[in-house]
């Protein structure tokens, strides 16, 4: 690869785009990139990765209110609802690297796949996890939820999950902004209460780039499509009932000779993975 290839967000379906430099990380100039899959694996860090990084330790990120985001470290107690998803695999394997101890729930075909990614406590999706949580570590017992899936519907919902984080822990989700609109300083119940919307970042990107590059986090991908069937990445979850990890969309050129990678699940240790 040449010292000028980068990688960054996009924010379309184009095959080139202009994007600001301070936005962009450089690829690693590993010729193992191409033959191992790592190199289709990085296009799931721009959105995913930086997601999940700043929910959990702020980096360059913020809340849709502009406030500042998790700050877990060694001993936090985080519990990733969704742990399955594109960023909660991510997320997981982020609050195991700075030592804090994982919950994480998900379907109860991931339970192997989760104990593979180091969580100390899988909660299958039907189960109470706040029930779950509270038997495990008492209430009061967690510093952080990151919310991947849109649990929380209602303010009934937040309210119950208040319960079980400490005074001051925060609540963060990706999804569902309109249900946290309207608290004053984003605090109920003596808790924290936000949404995360990532923001593109060249230094939070190339910590990601080296914690991979590593074999210290791991991009597990359920599926990559060519660009020509952009419909099909879109109606993967739909389709199958399930989404593993990251689908990933990729220019042709990039996919490696003779393999399209249109195999569920290709990452080792992800249902139906190799």
């Amino acid at each position: 690869f040449s010292e000028d290839a980068t990688f960054g967000p996009g924010g379309a379906f184009a095959e080139l785009c202009i994007c600001p430099e301070e936005q962009l990380s450089k690829v690693p100039d590993d010729d193992t990139l191409r033959t191992d899959q790592r190199l289709c694996r990085l296009a799931g860090l721009p959105l995913s990765g930086l997601t999940a990084y700043q929910a959990l330790f702020t980096g360059g990120g913020e809340s849709t209110s502009g406030d500042p985001l998790g700050d877990v470290k060694e001993g936090s107690k985080v519990l990733v609802l969704g742990g399955h998803t594109g960023v909660g695999h991510l997320a997981v394997q982020m609050a195991k690297l700075v030592g804090a101890h994982v919950f994480a729930m998900v379907p109860s075909t991931c339970e192997d796949w989760m104990a593979l990614l180091g969580v100390n406590e899988v909660i299958r999706g039907r189960e109470d996890w706040i029930q779950h949580v509270a038997d495990t570590v008492g209430y009061l017992g967690l510093d952080l939820i990151l919310d991947c899936v849109g649990w929380a519907k209602k303010m009934t919902d937040l309210d119950r999950a208040a319960h079980v984080l400490r005074p001051d822990g925060q609540y963060i989700s990706t999804s569902r902004f309109e249900v946290y609109e309207g608290f004053p300083h984003g605090r109920r119940l003596g808790r924290v209460f936000r949404a995360v919307l990532p923001k593109a970042s060249a230094a939070d990107l190339d910590v990601l780039v080296d914690w991979v590059m590593a074999g210290r986090l791991e991009v597990v991908v359920d599926e990559v499509y060519p660009h020509t069937k952009v419909r099909h990445a879109l109606q993967h979850e739909s389709l199958f009932g399930h989404c593993f990890g990251k689908v990933l969309l990729c220019q042709s050129a990039m996919l490696p000779p003779g393999d399209d990678l249109a195999r569920s699940g290709f990452a080792s240790g992800a249902p139906g993975g190799a």
